[in-house]
């Protein structure tokens, strides 16, 4: 049987979980803007932490793409490259616990917000600026291209031009109508977006009419770059008689900083030259030599640049793995050009400078990207990236550390272990860094705990292993670089032990059919002896059957009694137990207590007698409240003196003794009066009659006693109970089926009543008259729910004590459920659920019967059992292996329930009905309406078990094979608090409100194992789909034993 991870995880008690969740993202990468050069991270994530990731570019792998790598799920890239990155990214994003789940993100596109570092400036009419003259159309435009669209700004000598008078400008377009000397001037553009500026550096156009006194420029300035500390020198004069003097004014940008003069560092010659001695920075800017003459002042102007360089962003250092392709670029960040003149960017290592080529495994691409096309360890180590200009050098470094794959030096082995004989699985590996090992199991990474443990060496230890522990177990070592993985099989051999192991003692009905099993599981199949009272293999009597470890009792006998010894055998081992067999009679009732109606304050006497061997002992229960102060008579008949109003109710009798336990009720009604007034001589007259009653009853009594004991040696002689235990099913009408593991095509309960092919219910007819009520136990859903008997309704059986429940509801919904539940009992078939025996659907009401198993209830069981009222004769408590053996039936019913598509929806102790030879079945009697009313509560118009219902099957109706397995987890707890009710220190709307809040912690019982608690918990998950199977718990109970830890 192939084991669920819930059930790993009970048979461990902390054997690795694993979730059942899809995967899914918790965050998605965002399209956003970014500009060129710049670093950008994208972010991803999913609900599973060891999730691994991947990213694509428009569907393809970003192995290929330079400058990009995934940190923490992550896609970092270093500098963003319009001609590398544009275009969609995705993440890829892989389940660790399923390699085939995977998941993709919506896509993700940059924005990349870039400009060409200058702009151009043309002449566009007249075709050559030789050919401008007076007057006519002068058309000029400007080409600058980025994202997003630059826009542009056109100068004259400096000075923004804006559209009027002689001056249009459209786009990228400008257009003087008719030029005059006014237009002379240096004329040029500026392109500007959210990358960046970008100004004409080359190719400004220079319009200068020349009228014939207009001064034309001579000796024009140049552009000067000039190192910081040097000295610039512009010349500049213009034609004229005499020749016009100039001035010279410095610009910032647009900005007019002022007329300049001769001052300590500036010197202006009277030819017009200016000489700006010990640049600094903060010379740079535009200077303008202004001709002043009466004629016109045209004006030529040149740049000053300080020559400069800017230091490099800082690169952190990197740890890649060994064989892997790298590409690092080493940029200033965009829109910055790191310097006057731009510098050249290189790439060198112990001064050595890399090469360009592109055939080498490493090399260079434009100076600034590192390319590795497979790093190895030797390329580990300290890079420069330099950038120089004629300002000079800086530097930035990067340390570049390769991690080796690791290598195993002791690789795992395929291992074969005895169980619970210690094993380990060995491993160990190298790598630089230093690898860490881990340990997975089904995919999920495996932590320590009591029976497993993973040393500093890698080694993995088992201390305990059992057979949910074979495998195969991968070995994991890693570093921050690579994963190396290896595996081995690991075998464990099952021991000899009992599966489940035999009861210590057990008994028989005299002349019933019994059986005692015992059954063994090993390695290979074992075989199985029996010995009694220390004799192997005596001769057997004709009425005891042995089969395949069972030993079949075909009438008991006194005979029978004694100790049975199974030895269970296979080539190396023997293991064996003993079971102690008595034989007695049960108790049976000879005289039953009749429903009583009394005056208060008046006294009563009512009378229980059963016989039995041994002789059973009478114990009263009152069912609701306390048994106040009551006088027991020799023959333990009850007894109350001065009956009061709160002694109303429902009382039971319990005949109990080693033979087992039988239960009777009656009621006590106590009626309101004032006692009648009497004579002295009708006093007199009373307490005669009074006398002579009490002796007739005395003789009475005397014949009685007398009667029994003949009838009783009699009934000695001859008793032949029917106790075999015929195999039943059962089905549940009280609640749709909504299992969501369920395929198309089941059927659930309500729906089993109106399918096209029905039972045939010509066998299950039984006549209502055979049917004699002993005694009516409550009201359900359906209707009144009685202990009958039933003459003839089994074979070989004059009459049979069977549950009969009555079909007394007017109600669609729950007259189609009845009829659900009648169809799915004749389909079910399982010794651990009830047996539908007989309908009757002539007359109203219509009546479905079931078996009865004498003890009734369990719930009823396991409260007399707590020894409450003062009783000295009550049950004795349960122990583990009764405990364990009681939830195991149960668990066994419902596999059988659950794999046939159906769902109980109200299991409890309430609904499991108890043998004498301690055998449990599951029925659904649900009396909701007054025996168990305070179990109930009505919600949304409907009665419900709330304190034994999960959450989504209260507040969504969801109700499934899951919600039967939150429930058994609640029963599991009744068991063992000895019927207890769930909280009941709350009423049911603090319930309601404490399950709405998420306040509910059910307190474990005391002296409860810890195996039983993990049990329970397991169940009781909150998403259905983390709760086991009723497979893995039947499995799981098998593996409870009496060793368990308290």
């Amino acid at each position: 049987m192939r084991l669920s991870p819930w059930l790993t995880t009970f048979i461990g008690l902390s054997i690795f979980g694993v979730g059942l969740d899809a995967l899914s993202f918790t965050t998605q990468p965002l399209s956003q803007d970014v500009t060129q050069g710049r670093q950008i991270t994208l972010q991803c994530a999913v609900d599973d932490k060891l999730a691994s990731f991947d990213w694509r570019l428009d569907g393809n792998s970003i192995s290929d793409v330079p400058g990009v790598s995934i940190q923490d799920g992550n896609l970092v890239i270093s500098s963003v490259d319009r001609n590398d990155h544009e275009g969609s990214f995705t993440c890829v994003a892989r389940s660790s616990s399923n390699q085939n789940e995977v998941i993709v993100s919506e896509p993700a596109t940059l924005n990349i917000l870039w400009i060409r570092a200058t702009a151009v400036l043309s002449l566009r009419s007249p075709s050559d600026v030789s050919l401008i003259q007076e007057g006519i159309r002068v058309s000029m435009t400007c080409k600058a291209d980025g994202n997003p669209t630059p826009i542009l700004t056109f100068f004259r000598d400096s000075t923004e031009l804006s559209p009027g008078g002689n001056v249009e400008i459209s786009g990228n377009r400008l257009r003087l109508q008719s030029v005059t000397t006014a237009d002379n001037g240096v004329y040029s553009c500026k392109a500007e977006n959210r990358g960046g500026i970008a100004w004409t550096e080359r190719g400004n156009i220079t319009i200068n009419i020349r009228g014939s006194n207009y001064p034309t420029i001579v000796v024009e300035p140049d552009d000067q770059m000039v190192l910081v500390g040097g000295d610039a020198f512009f010349h500049c004069q213009f034609s004229g008689t005499p020749t016009p003097p100039v001035e010279w004014y410095k610009y910032v940008g647009e900005e007019n900083e002022g007329l300049l003069i001769n001052v300590s560092g500036t010197v202006i010659f009277p030819n017009g030259t200016l000489v700006l001695e010990n640049i600094k920075t903060v010379d740079q800017g535009t200077y303008k030599c202004l001709c002043k003459s009466p004629y016109g002042e045209p004006s030529v102007s040149a740049e000053l640049r300080v020559s400069r360089v800017e230091p490099l962003p800082e690169m952190d250092p990197i740890t890649v793995a060994e064989g892997s392709e790298q590409r690092i670029r080493c940029a200033y960040p965009a829109g910055e050009l790191g310097g006057i003149p731009t510098p050249t960017l290189q790439w060198t290592k112990a001064g050595s400078t890399l090469s360009a080529d592109n055939s080498q495994r490493v090399h260079v691409v434009n100076g600034s990207l590192l390319v590795f096309d497979s790093i190895e360890k030797s390329d580990e180590g300290n890079y420069t990236c330099t950038a120089s200009n004629s300002a000079g050098e800086v530097h930035s470094y990067l340390y570049i550390t390769v991690a080796t794959k690791p290598r195993f030096t002791v690789s795992p082995v395929d291992t074969e272990v005895r169980e619970s004989d210690p094993a380990q699985l060995d491993c160990q590996a190298e790598a630089d860094p230093e690898p860490t090992i881990r340990w997975q199991y089904k995919g999920a990474e495996m932590s320590q705990n009591q029976f497993t443990r993973i040393l500093d060496n890698g080694t993995l230890v088992f201390y305990n292993p059992s057979v949910q522990n074979a495998g195969t177990y991968t070995c994991v070592a890693s570093n921050i670089a690579i994963n190396s993985e290896a595996s081995a099989l690991l075998t464990v051999k099952a021991i000899l032990r009992f599966n489940p192991k035999p009861v210590g003692s057990t008994q028989f009905e005299l002349g019933a059919l019994e059986k005692i099993n015992c059954r063994a599981t090993a390695a290979t199949t074992p075989t199985i002896t029996w010995m009694k009272d220390s004799k192997e293999n005596p001769p057997w009597d004709d009425h005891v059957i042995i089969d395949n470890g069972m030993i079949m009792f075909n009438g008991s006998k006194r005979s029978d009694a004694g100790n049975y010894m199974c030895i269970a055998r296979t080539e190396d081992e023997e293991i064996n137990a003993t079971i102690k067999v008595e034989v007695y009679i049960k108790p049976k009732f000879t005289v039953t207590p009749q429903n009583t109606s009394v005056m208060v304050g008046h006294s009563v006497l009512v009378n229980c007698e059963a016989y039995g061997d041994p002789e059973p002992v009478i114990t009263w229960i009152k069912v609701e409240g306390d048994l106040r102060e009551t006088i027991l008579s020799s023959n333990n008949s009850l007894y109350i003196v001065e009956v009061q109003e709160k002694d109303a109710g429902k009382y039971t009798c319990y005949a109990g003794s080693k033979g087992g336990l039988n239960t009777t009720d009656f009621y006590l009604t106590v009626e309101r009066g004032s006692p009648v007034s009497m004579s002295p001589e009708l006093m007199t007259r009373t307490f005669a009659i009074a006398v002579g009653c009490a002796l007739a009853y005395i003789l009475l009594f005397i014949f009685l006693m007398i009667w029994c004991k003949q009838r009783r040696r009699k009934r000695r002689m001859t008793l032949k109970e029917d106790g075999s235990k015929e195999e039943g099913p059962l089905a549940n009408g009280l609640g749709e089926y909504h299992d969501e593991e369920a395929p198309k095509g089941d059927i659930t309960m309500t729906a089993a009543a109106v399918q096209g092919t029905r039972a045939n219910y010509d066998k299950l007819q039984f006549p209502r008259h055979d049917l004699e009520t002993i005694a009516v136990i409550g009201h359900g859903a359906y209707g009144e729910v009685s202990i009958a008997r039933a003459q003839g309704i089994r074979d070989g059986e004059d009459a049979t004590t069977v549950l009969v429940k009555a079909l007394e509801t007017k109600d669609e919904n729950l007259q189609l459920n009845f009829r659900g539940e009648i169809d799915m009992l004749n389909k079910l078939n399982h010794e651990n659920i009830v047996k539908l025996l007989g309908i009757c659907k002539e007359g109203e009401p219509q009546l479905m019967i079931t078996e009865y198993l004498d003890w009734g209830d369990l719930k009823q069981f396991l409260k007399a059992t707590r020894g409450e009222n003062g009783s000295t004769n009550a049950p004795p408590p349960l122990t583990y292996n009764q405990k364990v053996d009681v939830i195991s039936q149960v668990a066994l019913g419902m596999e059988h329930l659950s794999n046939n598509r159906f769902v109980h929806a109200d299991l409890a102790a309430r609904n499991c009905l108890l043998s004498p030879s301690m055998e449990v079945k599951i029925c659904t009697m649900s009396a909701s309406k007054d025996l168990y009313r305070n179990e109930y509560h009505e919600y949304q118009q409907r009665l419900m078990p709330v304190r034994w219902m999960p959450v989504e099957a209260i507040f969504e109706d969801e109700l499934s094979t899951k919600s039967d397995v939150w429930s058994f987890g609640v029963f599991v707890w009744e068991v063992f608090s000895q019927g207890d009710q769930p909280y009941s220190e709350w009423d049911n709307d603090a319930y309601m409100s404490a399950i709405v809040d998420g306040n509910l912690t059910l307190k474990t019982p005391s002296e409860t194992p810890k195996e039983v608690e993990v049990l329970m918990q397991g169940c009781w998950a909150s998403s259905p789909k983390e709760r086991p199977s009723f497979s893995d718990i039947v499995i799981a109970v098998q593996q409870l034993n009496s060793d368990s830890t308290l």
